[in-house]
């Protein structure tokens, strides 16, 4: 074997090496920024909406965090930077709950799916809390 079969060997398990660990970094479980923590975020509807969940910890800071006049809610596929927001209907209006912030209640809110699958790894934007690295179920 010559030298440089040997190099070309190793740099390939040194990629491999990177390569799955970076794929540990994306998260499934809960995941706490302040006031709320992410249960979790999933397809829904045939894959037409990405579903988040997330338990309210401190009710009178996530109240302050989320529910105000102008608060933004995104999600963005950080693999393509695509931002998808919460849709917003006539008739139903935002596809989120919007009212209460009860400690220990679980809540919802449904963005457009955008091309989005289950894996895909992406960072939740709700009002002032950010969510990093959160795997698509």
């Amino acid at each position: 074997m010559n030298l440089r079969g040997t190099c070309s060997g190793i740099a390939v398990a040194a990629i491999l090496a990177v390569a799955l660990g970076l794929v540990g970094c994306a998260t499934t479980g809960p995941v706490r920024d302040g006031p709320v923590e992410v249960q979790v975020v999933r397809m829904t509807a045939a894959g037409k909406f990405v579903d988040l969940r997330y338990r309210v910890t401190d009710p009178e800071a996530a109240r302050k965090a989320l529910v105000h006049p102008g608060v933004q809610f995104r999600l963005v596929n950080e693999r393509t930077g695509r931002v998808m927001q919460v849709p917003v209907s006539a008739k139903l209006g935002a596809l989120r709950q919007t009212r209460g912030t009860k400690p220990g209640h679980t809540y919802f809110m449904l963005f457009q799916g955008g091309g989005l699958q289950r894996g895909d790894v992406v960072t939740a934007q709700l009002g002032d809390l950010t969510f990093r690295h959160l795997r698509i179920q």
